[in-house]
């Protein structure tokens, strides 16, 4: 019996790193940041889609990363990629970052754009709009991208518990617009004065984006 209660321990602590693939350093999460196509499928496995997934992966890759979504995987607009971070410590607020991936021909339309959801809350982020200052595209078909950017949200949270949703909403086909995402990062805090508000800002390296896209400072752009 014994003996038992050991092999059950092992396969219990077995089973529970394969189901949260992700790792935690201190109080930060840190997800979909595996830099090869099986290490990020194993990642992956933790999220749902919702919406719609053409054909059969969930993973495609871009800029010489291997991401969630992008080129022709989500289904737009109604479709998205959803999962929960359990098991959180004590805090008031969290700190969340993700990298995402603009393919293809995005417009700058009002509806072309993606959006976070955290608990109930959705944000409807910024639309975003095909520069074309790169000569060859990187991923997708025949459009040329903008590099992939950094989007840093910071929101009040008290719960142990926080549902994500990433949302691709986009007003064409997603071979023709996309959206992916990787590199989440998520640390709770204990603040004196803790945020009341949600505030988000983008932030990338080395090219300007419209000055609207987000409260930043003056060296971000988005």
């Amino acid at each position: 019996m014994k003996n038992f209660a050991i092999v059950l321990l092992i396969f219990s602590l077995y089973f529970h790193s394969y189901i949260s693939a992700y790792h935690i350093v201190g109080n930060t999460i840190y997800d979909l940041e595996e830099t090869s196509l099986s290490g990020l499928t194993t990642e992956a496995i933790d999220w749902i889609v919702t919406g719609g997934l053409n054909g059969a992966t969930k993973i495609s890759s871009c800029w010489e990363y291997y991401l969630l979504g992008g080129y022709n995987v989500l289904t737009n607009p109604q479709g998205y990629f959803t999962r929960t971070y359990s098991g959180l410590p004590a805090h008031n607020t969290i700190y969340f970052s993700v990298r995402v991936f603009q393919i293809d021909s995005c417009d700058y339309a009002e509806n072309d754009h993606f959006a976070l959801g955290f608990d109930t809350l959705t944000i409807s982020l910024w639309s975003i709009r095909r520069l074309g200052i790169w000569p060859q595209p990187s991923c997708g078909g025949s459009w040329t991208e903008n590099p992939p950017f950094m989007v840093y949200v910071t929101l009040p949270h008290t719960a142990n518990s926080l549902p994500f949703h990433f949302y691709s909403k986009f007003n064409q086909n997603s071979n023709d617009e996309s959206v992916g995402f990787r590199d989440i990062a998520l640390t709770t805090a204990n603040l004196a004065t803790p945020p009341t508000n949600i505030s988000y800002c983008g932030v990338t390296t080395g090219f300007p984006l419209d000055d609207n896209w987000g409260p930043c400072r003056t060296d971000q752009y988005m």
